[in-house]
């Protein structure tokens, strides 16, 4: 180990106290006595500790192979595996083994290196994917695996060997620590149970904060999963086509789409555990002030949530569950109505271009945030010619000065895809203003955009009809709906598209 002192004589004589005058002074800090902290759906995490754990917790493989997910088993599934063992997969995620595919992958050169994980058959794996699909946080999930766990344990005395599947999402560091956490509280479950078992940790990808519309982040997301399995030390390693939200939840698979999901499924896992060798170093994330404490942090409060459930009879552990759950699902809909949770293209940055084109229902499969606007993006996509109104923008007053408002509200509309008219100028002469809302009430949706104290006055001397405008800003006039930042923007985009419903 490296004596700090000999880097940094006149700073670190080696003490805690020293070092934290250190983080003080370098940070700008006035006070890192304590971890600075922060609170989220997934729990409490620190930011920064002055305090090491230095626990590391080993990978029981050094080498991660690269997968491959099969959700739909479509006509050219095994042409589609046959190409996926040329190009070097090696684990392959099916929901069910055919024969036909079982042979093709058994007869392999490689065969014997073939790892195959059924999502649909969960013998000799514990898993808590009802936690997941249900909106869990992570917590959660840790303290509903803890509990199989031990469980398993209890039921199966002689056994030498056992499979965890953990989920992991585009929370990077989270990902990390939780598989991290889950490693040191099974190392605590069979130290304390007096058992020697073989653990094997395989993550699987949550879907949860996946989309439809903008789907090529879907391989963003999938990667930054995808690489925080790798630094976690998962030892079998899911990944996701772009697709998958298509496959699980529509009928909408175009060939062409689905080819290219696959390649770059592949080509994720490829890239980050064979060329940037992401799985070769043992616990990478050890001595991370921040993973670390992360770590310490998600093994702590599930332990203690196990302890809560463990004495539970199967009734009150499902009550318990449903309850929980709910609760949390509420609550991460909430903050992603008000926009505090943001899902490009979806609750904010919108491509109003894209069609969804989905033929038939978006089935509901677990809990997806982005469903929701997905499918009024689709109800819109259905109306009639007759029902479709644009938005039109008008503005009252200094245009410069309304520009932040003007782009608030063509972004609000556009979620919808629907089409925002822009005149680029500003009025402020009341007749022209009557024009402009006379033409709105038949045939367009007015948005009046002016200061706030303006709109009085504005609203009293217009031809604006007492329902279906809006005025931009925090504003109350009867008879007009307000937009404005923090409000629950998809209450009132739902209300607009049953308005537009229900026109004849």
């Amino acid at each position: 180990m490296v004596d700090l002192s000999t880097l940094f004589p006149d700073q670190f004589s080696g003490n805690s106290g020293d070092w934290t005058k250190v983080l003080e002074k370098e940070l700008k800090l006035t006070d890192v006595g304590h971890k600075l902290s922060k609170n989220t759906l997934e729990g409490i995490f620190n930011i920064l500790s002055t305090e090491a754990h230095g626990q590391v917790i080993p990978n029981s493989s050094r080498w991660k192979k690269a997968s491959q997910t099969y959700l739909t088993l479509t006509q050219d599934a095994e042409l589609a595996v046959q190409a996926d063992l040329d190009n070097g997969v090696r684990c392959f995620f099916l929901t069910k083994e055919t024969e036909s595919l079982k042979k093709l992958i058994t007869r392999h050169v490689d065969a014997k290196d073939i790892e195959i994980v059924l999502l649909d058959n969960n013998s000799g794996m514990i898993d808590a994917r009802e936690i997941v699909t249900g909106g869990g946080n992570h917590k959660q999930e840790l303290a509903a695996l803890t509990y199989k766990l031990i469980k398993w344990c209890e039921s199966h005395p002689t056994e030498n060997k056992i499979s965890l599947m953990i989920s992991v999402d585009n929370h990077f560091f989270q990902s990390i620590a939780k598989i991290r956490a889950m490693r040191e509280i099974a190392e605590k479950v069979f130290t304390t149970l007096n058992l020697k078992i073989e653990l094997r940790v395989i993550s699987s990808v949550n879907t949860r904060e996946w989309t439809l519309l903008d789907r090529y982040t879907n391989m963003l997301r999938n990667t930054s999963a995808v690489a925080a399995a790798l630094v976690g030390g998962a030892d079998i390693i899911q990944s996701l086509g772009y697709m998958t939200p298509f496959e699980l939840e529509t009928n909408n698979l175009d060939p062409e789409h689905m080819v290219r999901s696959r390649r770059m499924s592949r080509n994720t896992t490829h890239i980050l555990s064979l060329e940037s060798m992401l799985g070769m170093v043992e616990d990478a994330a050890a001595g991370s002030y921040h993973i670390e404490t992360l770590t310490e942090n998600y093994a702590k409060d599930s332990w203690e949530l196990m302890q809560k459930i463990l004495p539970l009879a199967a009734d009150e552990l499902n009550n318990f569950w449903s309850e929980t759950l709910t609760k949390i699902q509420n609550e991460r809909t909430a903050q992603f109505n008000h926009r505090k949770l943001v899902l490009s293209g979806i609750n904010d940055f919108p491509n109003m271009n894209e069609k969804l084109e989905i033929k038939g229902e978006i089935k509901k499969v677990g809990f997806r945030l982005a469903r929701g606007f997905e499918l009024l993006r689709q109800r819109i996509e259905n109306l009639k010619p007759s029902q479709k109104k644009n938005i039109r923008l008008i503005f009252w007053g200094d245009y410069a000065a309304l520009n932040a408002r003007v782009n608030f509200v063509k972004n609000y509309f556009q979620l919808l895809g629907l089409t925002v008219l822009d005149a680029e100028k500003s009025i402020q002469d009341l007749t022209e203003l009557k024009s402009w809302t006379d033409k709105g009430n038949k045939e367009e949706l007015i948005v009046l955009c002016a200061k706030d104290e303006e709109y009085p006055e504005l609203i009293q001397n217009s031809a604006l009809s007492k329902t279906g405008n809006y005025i931009a800003g925090k504003v109350e006039h009867t008879g007009f709906e307000a937009i404005y930042g923090g409000q629950d923007i998809y209450a009132v985009l739902s209300n607009l598209v049953s308005k537009l419903e229900a026109l004849s």
